[in-house]
């Protein structure tokens, strides 16, 4: 432990007072905290830490947040981070405090972040004031993660740093403490921390006897497609963008929307739900895939337009992918990000409920 040092303490109580001045209530939907395993973190009774050795866990929405503060105040060794987006807000800041106070404790903290978000240069320094490591990615690379490694727990997903994916959207993360993907997310997020504008080999394949397998960067198409072209029975696709464009066969978007065209030709029971939100909608970023998929009889819906679908989701048979990476050329070989597969019957079977049920409220348009 280090001792405690002035300006770290005048800093947490700087963090803690942004919290006390932006409280107010945000409307959100029922926490649902789907902890496989381990009892829902929504029960009434203790937040459960992500996915230990009773399986993996899956949050959507809200549902997050009070676990993910539960994991970083209980943390005692570390707590790595990486994430595309710092924002301010009634939700962040409890965030932010968190890590400031595990900082504060003799944590290892370390904050990797993205500089998309004007909030994040102010934030970081506040966290380095507290005690924590903290640094900007290259301005070379996008770093679209959205990565935690706290302690023995790792959590990916589409959740950003910011109240509307904390509250509002539509998104859905994955934790796990399985050693093997905790590993492969140590040593990436080790080799970025040391040069923020590597670009690290892909080195992961898909290994059809781990239960967990982490992916990173571009290593996430092989795993999708394997789930994809592996199904027997059900695959379930929910997402905020797949930005297909024809002029380009062969890239890895155009063998995504092949692979669900060939599972509905196996006789595979297929849907698939994209985001339909306003600046997905005013920019036509789906468009072209849900005409193509709707041309090939794959079963296709936008979803409510009252919807922010943030979610990067798949589900095939007895298997779940849960991402940061949205189906684009940017996405799957561009930008910096993680991915996990859990074969895990109950993890699936959430997945495919979140996308069925928004699938459901959806539009045929």
């Amino acid at each position: 432990m280090r001792p405690r040092d002035p300006a770290r303490s005048l800093a947490l109580i700087a963090l803690l007072m942004g919290v006390l001045g932006c409280a107010r209530a945000l409307p959100s939907k029922p926490s649902r905290g789907l902890d496989l395993g381990q009892g829902p973190a929504d029960s009434g009774g203790e937040e459960a830490t992500p996915g230990g050795a009773a399986g993996p866990a899956l949050w959507i929405g809200p549902a997050l947040q009070p676990a993910l503060l539960a994991a970083i105040q209980g943390a005692e060794q570390r707590v790595w981070t990486a994430q595309y987006t710092l924002w301010r807000g009634a939700l962040t800041e409890p965030v932010y405090a968190a890590l400031a106070a595990a900082a504060e404790r003799g944590v290892e903290v370390r904050v990797l972040a993205d500089e998309e978000a004007e909030d994040t240069p102010g934030v970081l320094e506040a966290l380095r004031a507290a005690g924590a490591e903290v640094t900007l990615d290259s301005p070379a690379v996008t770093t679209h993660h959205k990565l935690w490694i706290i302690d023995q727990q790792l959590i990916t997903g589409s959740h950003n740093l910011s109240d509307s994916a904390l509250s509002r959207n539509e998104e859905l993360s994955a934790g796990t403490a399985d050693p093997g993907a905790l590993a492969a997310a140590e040593a990436r997020f080790g080799a970025l921390w040391r040069d923020p504008a590597l670009r690290p080999e892909a080195t992961a394949t898909v290994d059809p006897t781990l239960p967990v397998q982490f992916f990173a960067d571009d290593e996430a198409l092989g795993a999708l497609l394997s789930c994809i072209e592996a199904a027997e029975q059900r695959v379930r696709v929910g997402i905020y963008a797949v930005a297909w464009d024809e002029r380009y066969p062969g890239s890895a978007v155009d063998l995504l929307l092949g692979a669900l065209e060939a599972a509905v030709g196996r006789g595979v029971d297929v849907a698939v739900l994209l985001d339909d939100s306003a600046w997905v909608r005013d920019n036509h970023i789906n468009d072209a895939a849900f005409a193509r998929l709707r041309a090939a009889g794959v079963p296709v819906r936008r979803a409510d337009r009252s919807e922010l679908v943030h979610g990067k989701a798949l589900a095939c048979d007895g298997q779940a992918l849960v991402s940061d990476a949205n189906w684009s050329y940017s996405g799957l070989e561009l930008y910096h990000g993680a991915s996990l597969s859990l074969r895990d019957a109950g993890a699936a079977a959430e997945v495919a409920g979140w996308v069925d049920g928004l699938y459901a409220n959806g539009q045929a348009r």
